[in-house]
């Protein structure tokens, strides 16, 4: 898969292999900036006074209460100032509560990182990166401060969920820096590509930099979020309308008793407060106070959900969907891997094929697979081998391989690609091409498969870390999924009672699709799949 890429902001620069030098930072830095993904512009609490102070309600009954206050009455005056109260809180705290969510998108990002610059490797903050940085990245550092390309990898699979929702890892290769492509723009496939708040599971490499702060696609969709506008929903909007209408109203009337007041004789002061006061009577000032509350209690209970509600008027659109589009990875399903399936060879038992699996994993490595297998191992009380030696998984091996005492024998494991395990099996060609068969039917439901294998070495092989060419005998495959959360389906449910349509969007084979939605209740027969690429014409009529 290809992505058109600029190399416009590496423009001007050597690329060496040791980082750039003081200069080039300097130069840099001036023509970009600093890595900030969220920049307030101006101060958010004048933004919220000025918002709140657009309700005419709240203007009116302050003034009024100005009044009350300057002659003295000042029990009238806390009244009025207390019925405003609730609405200015309850602004002031999803504003609040705003703020925090979206400095929280930065958290996403690493605060310190380890650069290469003249050579040297040197820590410093993610704000300091430029345009042509080169980053230093492994499972230690784990999240990428900004966008750039593959210069340098080792092993390296990166987890790009946050911006994909895909839970499968992503295998990472390397090109060079050219510097004839740094005037333009071009295409490359998307595998050398690394993007800003993605996160690096196994291996490293030195990535890049190409674009940084609000120009990476994860400061794009930050500032897409920071964005939105705050609309007025249409209970809002005629609650406005209604609460205007009634200090025009209130207004005329205290002017009209205002002058008969003054007319039979009385003062200027207490013709004007005996028209206010009647205004005031007359106005349901309670209206901006009830609203508050209910929407209050709703955002209330979104949040006892886990829910983040950016405005509390956003309560009243919920009541309004009619139609629901969601992504799958991560929303309806859990968005991690499980040991779904095993299919196991005629002698082996699944604690068999698991025990091998483990000795060919990472114990300690951030590895959805790995990680996966060790909670099936942790579920039925297996102990994880201890390994004497490894020989990692590569891009060009495509698989791991792990050596241990088994039954006190001297055993290399190896868990990996099917084509690659199988390639080193004993079976004989009939065997595997009846293993391959159920590869694909497996695969062909979006399962993620591995085959596992073993052979007894000598300790010589043990201690030189070889791993014998064949001769391995097949233990079984093992397929990995993404199950969906169990409240899904009565979610899809009640939305189904209540005349509210679900569409599920996703990337994944319609078969695996297809299994999801029954198994969440959106469908009772036949998914109904319609394909962006293969029939873009009937997704954009229908």
């Amino acid at each position: 898969m290809q992505r058109k890429v600029s190399f416009r902001n590496l423009a001007g620069l050597v690329g060496r292999a040791t980082g750039l030098g003081e200069k080039e930072v300097t130069k840099q830095r001036s023509k970009f900036g600093t890595n900030e993904i969220v920049e307030r512009v101006g101060s958010p609490w004048l933004e919220l006074i000025v918002d709140t102070l657009k309700d005419p309600m709240v203007w009116f009954l302050v003034s009024i209460s100005a009044v009350f206050y300057f002659i003295g009455e000042f029990s009238e005056s806390l009244i009025l100032i207390l019925a405003t109260l609730p609405l200015i809180f309850m602004d002031a705290f999803l504003h609040f509560r705003t703020q925090a969510s979206t400095a929280g998108l930065r958290s996403q990002l690493s605060s310190k990182v380890t650069l290469l610059r003249e050579g040297k490797e040197v820590i410093v903050d993610s704000l300091d990166i430029v345009p042509g940085d080169l980053v230093v990245l492994s499972s230690k550092n784990l999240f990428l401060p900004a966008d750039g390309y593959w210069e340098e990898v080792d092993s390296l699979q990166v987890d790009e969920s946050v911006l994909t929702g895909e839970a499968f890892p992503v295998k990472k290769s390397s090109i060079e820096f050219d510097p004839f492509v740094t005037s333009g723009e071009a295409f490359v496939e998307t595998s050398i590509l690394g993007f800003a708040g993605t996160r690096v599971l196994t291996g490293k490499g030195v990535l890049r930099v190409l674009s940084t702060g609000k120009s990476t696609s994860y400061g794009e969709i930050v500032q897409s979020v920071v964005k939105i506008s705050h609309e007025r929903t249409p209970l809002q909007s005629s609650i406005l309308e209604l609460t205007r209408l009634l200090v025009y109203a209130s207004v005329v009337l205290c002017l009209a008793i205002a002058a008969i007041r003054f007319y039979q004789g009385h003062g200027w002061l207490d013709a004007l407060l005996s028209a206010a006061v009647l205004a005031v009577a007359a106005l349901p000032e309670e209206f901006p106070v009830v609203f508050s509350f209910f929407l209050g209690v709703g955002v209330y209970r979104l949040a006892k959900h886990h829910a983040l509600v950016r405005r509390a008027v956003s309560v009243e659109n919920i009541g309004r969907v009619t139609q629901i589009c969601t992504d799958k990875t991560g929303t309806i399903t859990i968005g991690k891997l499980e040991l779904a399936h095993f299919v196991t060879s005629d002698n082996f038992s699944q604690t068999q094929i698991l025990l091998m699996a483990l000795a060919a994993s990472n114990a300690e490595g951030s590895d959805p697979v790995d990680i996966a297998l060790i909670c099936e191992a942790k579920l039925r009380g297996i102990n994880i081998p201890k390994r004497l030696n490894v020989i990692p998984f590569t891009e060009d091996r495509k698989r791991e391989s792990g050596f241990f005492l088994y039954d006190n024998d001297l055993t290399c494991a190896i868990k990996g690609s099917p084509e690659v395990v199988l390639s080193k099996s004993d079976l004989s060609q009939n065997e595997k091409l009846k293993w391959i068969k159920e590869v694909e039917d497996l695969a062909k439901g979006g399962h993620k498969v591995l085959a596992v294998g073993a052979i007894q070495v000598s300790q010589k092989d043990v201690e030189s870390c070889l791993e014998p060419e064949g001769g391995f005998t097949l233990y079984g495959i093992l397929a990995f999924e993404d199950p969906a959360r169990p409240e899904v389906k009565e979610a899809i449910n009640y939305c189904q009672d209540n005349a509210i349509k679900v569409l599920m969007i996703t990337g994944d084979h319609p078969d695996t699709a297809g299994a999801i939605a029954k198994d969440v209740g959106l469908i009772d027969s036949n998914p109904i799949v319609v394909s962006a690429e293969l029939e873009p014409e009937k997704l954009e009529d229908e």
